[in-house]
This record gives C-alpha cells, structure tokens and sequence, in this order.
C-alpha cells in the first residue's frame, strides 16, 4: 500500500461505535477498506474491514458482505484469518472485525528457499481441505491475500469472492496472474481453480515472478489458456524435482 493510499485512509470518516478505538489504516480496495482498532471490551486489537456499497448493485454487495463474514466464522482453522463480530458503524455503515495478522503478506517476498516455499504450501493447502470441506472454493489466492503472523506462520484471508463450488458464467474474478483456465472460460469452478491458483503462486515464491507475464492483460490470459510453462527445472536448476513435479501439476 503507497503512502498516497494510507494518508487516503486516514482523512476517510470512520464514525466508531464506542467499543472501539481507532489504531492506524491497513489498506483497502474497490470491495472495501481495513482499519486496525482496538476493542475495549477485549482489550485487544483487532482489523475491522468497512465494505463499499455502491449506488447501483448495493443490495448484492451488502449480501456479499454479510456472507464473506458468516464464511470465515464457518471454517474456523489455524491457518484462516478468523471472523469475530459484526455490527454497524455510528453513521449505519456494516462493519465486520477480525483477527489481526500483524506479520508482511507475501507479495513481492520470493524467491523464497525452497524449503519454506514447502512448508508455506502445507499450511495453505490445510487452509484450502477446511473451506473446500464446506464446499466453497476462495477463487481469490494470490500472495497478498497469505498473511504471516508474528512467529511466520501463514494465514488465509480475504474472502470476499469465495462461492459455493460448481458455479458457472459468472464474471471473471480473482486477479489476473493466478486464474485458472476454468475462471477464464466461465465454466463451472471448484476446488481445482483454487490449486491451480496455489501452482501459480508457488511458482512465484520459488522463481520471484508467476508463471505467466505480458505486457496486456489479454496475452496473461491467452497464456493461462494455451502457454506451456517454463520448467521450474530451468529457472531454479537445484530445486528438488519431486517439488517442481507437485508445482507443474499443480
């Protein structure tokens, strides 16, 4: 996030209920924005997101909302950034409050040794079996949506675009280096898109970029769709080639 976007943030109104206090911005984007606040009644801090409600579509992404917080209290796991309250600003704005990953996300942090790039993997991919288990799938995986606490341990967040696994023609959603063919295509999406997506970002912290680039968002896409990847085996020529196997699958 760019100082422009903090200093944005922070001029923005945020009419408080009294239980919390604000801390600093975090971030945000077109679904909505993050502040770090403490809870008096806990007496920790916490992130608490505010949505962006347009004029036209407002119903649909109140929905959106409510659900993205009903999600993370339902798939409760170690490495899921927790949901913990919702309620409405002074001014009847919906808010919801979350755990607090104080640690970097991991855009921009590879190439990472191959080692942690594993163990990253294992934590996503237990992350992943407990929200596909409720048979939704997060179709949003990217590095800065995987957190890392304070000791390094990863959380999944974000969770604005997760659906119910089998939906198909939908819009395109996710972001552009991680979309799996089946998200392009608009045909019915699963769990599958999420490991691909996974592939793609296990690509990137082992090689410092993602397995597709171009100059124009279409070549990214007609990359995903028709492109062969170059082997992990040329670009990182010591990694270990059971993990350049599990990555190419993927």
């Amino acid at each position: 996030m760019t100082m422009i976007q903090v200093a944005t943030l922070s001029q923005m109104s945020l009419p408080l209920p009294p239980r919390y206090a604000m801390v600093q911005p975090l971030g945000g984007g077109a679904s909505g924005h993050v502040w770090q606040v403490h809870d008096r009644e806990t007496d920790q801090d916490v992130a608490m997101k505010v949505p962006t409600l347009p004029a036209e579509g407002r119903e649909a992404a109140l929905l959106r909302f409510r659900g993205e917080f009903r999600l993370m209290q339902l798939v409760r796991h170690p490495h899921c950034c927790e949901g913990l309250a919702f309620g409405k600003l002074l001014d009847d704005r919906p808010y919801f409050t979350m755990e607090l990953v104080g640690g970097p996300g991991l855009e921009g942090q590879g190439p990472l040794p191959p080692a942690r790039v594993r163990e990253l993997m294992g934590q996503l991919l237990s992350a992943l079996g407990a929200l596909h288990a409720q048979g939704y799938v997060h179709r949003d995986l990217k590095p800065a949506n995987m957190r890392l606490t304070a000791d390094g341990q990863l959380k999944l967040t974000d969770f604005g675009l997760s659906e119910l696994a089998g939906r198909a023609g939908g819009p395109i959603t996710g972001t552009l280096w991680y979309l799996a063919p089946e998200v392009i295509k608009r045909g019915p999406v699963d769990r599958r898109a999420d490991l691909y997506a996974l592939g793609a970002v296990a690509y990137e912290l082992l090689t410092g970029q993602p397995p597709f680039v171009g100059a124009r968002p279409v070549e990214v896409l007609q990359a995903h769709l028709t492109a062969p990847v170059v082997p992990l085996t040329i670009r990182c020529p010591d990694l270990d080639p059971t993990l350049a196997l599990v990555v190419r699958r993927l």
